[in-house]
């Protein structure tokens, strides 16, 4: 028995002997063995499965990925030996960067090696945090990246738009077909393409790859999602701790660069416009979709009130200012892009992108005014040897005054009198009108309050029409008088006659213009037109009265009722060669009994 036990020892004694040169073998010459078991061993098993997927793996690294995660149990020496490895390698090599782990499902192919593109990219030494930071960082759940969109012609956009208040952004990184960590591929060519040389190309499709970086104190995970221009784009986390984000775009499409919208401006008691209006070849539409307070798109908003308009029942009211907002859609082929503009009936308008298929734009009219349809004006016609009127007489209570401010010599109260037949303006302190010339009139009328003028607005003078311009909110009028020679001057009054009932029952009655009006200081041959009879309200009478043209005596039809009669007529004096043209209305009474 004791033989038995003093054997066993000694056979024990002889193995651990044996054992010690073994361990210290693999310490001095198989470390890079050691070394690799330990990544393996530390590394993450999703990081694993994307490495099984790696095209230029061998079969030999096929069969090292097939090892257990976790090594069998060895005694403390062997442990203490492997430990001893592993931190000699964390202090005196630099990880390399390997592919990141998917975070969610895009069509973008993540490259086998993310941070090493084909013209061989190096990883910054400090790319990994130590342990103790990165466990204590605050994790982002999510990024927002923007760059302009692909299109035809253009070069692609290397500059990644954040918010200030972001824990993130875009390093400065360039080399081959990286800038600013950005790299774009022709998906269609399966290429990637250069910045200072290559733009997009009409139906190709592009994929965009950005490396975002995490400010201090902030860190990225499995778990973070990104999105590009507002759309899900794929994410990953790369080995330095980056987020790696790409996200494939649809064909490139042509560049809307301007818009030209045509819409009914408001005005007062008007209900809005909704239907806009585009040019043929307009490469965007306004889809005919309803949802109150928009009809196809479109919105009015008083400004004033800040209220939203009904389509149906609202109306433009007078001092109140209005904004319209349009939501416009691009064709087939088309997109939207920072650089689109647009006017609106001429005026440039604000442009609010939503996407790159859809668009907003909107404008502020100035304040709603009430139109002003006409201006009556009068001045005293001109007149042989006599100086020019420079006081414009205005109806009582017109909206409108005489524009006075300027700065011509020529002009007085805002009014200026041309010589036509010499071409030369009067001087208002010494001109006076010449026998047988033209002259005209010109000044400058402005809008009182909430009123405006416009291209309808007719003007008058001494009642006849005027030629009339608006200008920049000033109604210009113009007027050429026919002649200067003396005014006309014919008078003309009225009286009353009397003619008996039982005459006028047999037969008609005539009578004398003396007996109804008086004419005097005629020039010129005197002509006489009726041009109307009343008795009360009535206007029918008209019938029953005639008047010579020549001599102005009035013929009565038999039959016509008792009563009093007004009858109105026009009496024009020819003028002649001293002399203009006179008329006047007059009101007579003829009473039946």
């Amino acid at each position: 028995m004791k033989i038995k036990r003093l054997l066993a020892f000694s056979l024990s004694m002889v193995m651990m002997v044996s054992t010690v040169p073994a361990l210290v073998f693999a310490d001095e010459t198989d470390s890079e063995t050691t070394e690799t078991s330990i990544v393996e061993t530390s590394e993450p098993k999703e990081m694993k499965e994307i490495e099984k997927k790696k095209p230029s793996e061998t079969e030999a690294d096929k069969s090292e990925e097939k090892k257990p995660a976790e090594t069998k149990e060895t005694d403390p020496s062997q442990t203490e030996t492997t430990e001893s490895a592993e931190s000699t390698m964390e202090e005196t090599s630099e990880p390399a960067e390997t592919e990141p782990v998917q975070t969610s499902k895009s069509d973008a192919e993540v490259p086998a090696t993310i941070d090493v593109p084909e013209e061989g990219r190096k990883e910054e030494s400090h790319a990994v945090p130590p342990k103790n930071e990165q466990e204590s960082a605050t994790e982002i759940t999510s990024a927002a990246i923007r760059l302009d969109a692909p299109v035809k012609g253009a070069k692609p956009d290397y500059t990644a738009a954040f918010l200030k208040r972001d824990p993130y952004y875009s390093s400065d990184y360039s080399s081959g077909p990286f800038r600013n960590d950005i790299r774009w591929k022709d998906i269609t060519s399966d290429v990637y393409i250069y910045p200072d040389s290559d733009v997009f190309q009409v139906e190709h499709k592009y994929r965009v790859e950005v490396l975002v970086t995490a400010k201090e104190g902030y860190k990225f995970t499995g778990n973070t999602k990104a999105t590009l221009n507002g759309y899900s784009a794929s994410a990953s986390v790369t080995a330095s701790g980056k987020l790696y984000v790409s996200y494939d775009f649809e064909l490139v499409l042509t560049e809307i660069t301007s818009l030209e919208i045509k819409l009914d401006a408001p005005v007062k008691g008007a209900k809005p416009d909704y239907t806009a209006i585009f040019p043929k070849s307009a490469q965007y539409y306004a889809k005919e979709y309803d949802e109150l307070p928009s009809r196809n798109n479109i919105r009015w908003h008083d400004k004033t009130n800040n209220t939203d308009l009904d389509p149906d029942s609202s109306v433009f009211e007078v001092g109140h200012e209005y904004t319209v907002y349009i939501r416009l859609f691009a064709k087939d082929g088309y997109i939207f892009t920072n650089n689109t503009k647009g006017t609106l009936n001429g005026n440039k308008v604000t442009v609010d992108a939503f996407g790159p298929v859809i668009i907003s734009v909107y404008y502020t009219f100035e304040k709603v005014l009430d139109e002003i349809p006409s201006v009556s004006v009068t001045f005293d016609a001109p007149v042989a040897c006599a100086k020019p009127d420079y006081t414009a007489v205005l109806p009582s209570g017109a909206n409108y005054y005489v524009q006075t401010q300027s700065t011509n010599k020529y002009v007085r109260n805002g009014i200026k009198w041309i010589d036509i037949s010499t071409s030369t303006d009067l001087d208002p302190d010494s001109a006076v009108f010449t026998y047988g010339h033209l002259y005209e009139v010109v000044f400058y009328l402005s809008a009182k309050g909430d009123n405006f003028f416009s291209g309808n607005t007719i003007a008058i003078i001494n009642g006849q029409n005027a030629t009339a311009n608006c200008y920049m909110g000033y109604l210009e009028v113009c007027y050429t008088f026919q002649t200067s020679t003396s005014l006309n001057t014919l008078k003309v009054t009225p009286k009353t006659a009397k003619v008996k009932y039982k005459k006028l029952k047999k037969k008609k009655q005539t009578v004398v213009r003396t007996k109804v009006m008086n004419v005097s200081n005629a020039q010129g041959n005197v002509i006489y037109k009726l041009t109307g009879v009343k008795r009360g309200k009535s206007k029918k009478y008209k019938k029953y009265f005639k008047i010579n043209a020549t001599t102005g005596n009035v013929t009565i039809k038999k039959k016509l009722k008792k009563g009093t009669y007004k009858v109105t007529c026009v009496v024009t004096a020819a003028g002649d060669t001293t002399y203009l043209k006179g008329t006047k209305t007059v009101t007579f009474k003829i009473k039946v009994k």
